[in-house]
């Protein structure tokens, strides 16, 4: 995770590194934080960021780090939650609150669905969360929900 902008990051290779190089004890630290911020108080952040100064946006990556696992060129987000069954309500919750709690909404949906993703574009949309991400996670989700098959139910 190379300087402060998301040209010089891969995500894929941060979430390797999270996998490879932390101990299962470090992981458990990263699941029970509360916040982004409550990551900097965890040595587990600095040796994950090797020595980079942890900003927002890396925070924001590093919060949601064990809820999705990755595979390069796997299904969007949106294709996982349908997969999963996740109800609309939940995805609107998430786009209709404000920080930090839109965040947590989101970590709370990948925590039950635990989704294969390619971390590279879900780490872009974390890096630049904003209305924009939210709304294209949900754009994602209703585009695979509504499309050439015809609607499918969600529950979750």
């Amino acid at each position: 995770m190379e300087g402060k902008t998301n040209d010089a990051m891969d995500f894929a290779a941060l979430r390797q590194r999270y996998q490879q190089t932390l101990t299962p004890g470090q992981r458990a630290e990263f699941r029970r934080v509360k916040s982004p911020d409550d990551l900097r108080y965890i040595p587990a952040l600095y040796r994950l960021l090797r020595g980079k100064r942890p900003w927002p946006q890396a925070l924001r990556v590093a919060y949601c780090l064990p809820y999705a696992n990755h595979r390069e060129n796997g299904d969007s987000l949106g294709t996982q939650l349908v997969k999963a069954k996740v109800s609309e309500k939940r995805l609107f919750q998430i786009l209709r609150s404000q920080p930090p709690n839109d965040l947590a909404y989101f970590r709370r949906i990948l925590q039950q669905t635990e989704p294969t993703v390619d971390w590279n574009r879900l780490g872009s949309q974390l890096f630049y969360w904003g209305e924009n991400s939210k709304r294209a996670i949900v754009e994602e989700f209703f585009m695979e929900q509504y499309g050439e098959k015809g609607p499918k139910r969600s529950s979750v």
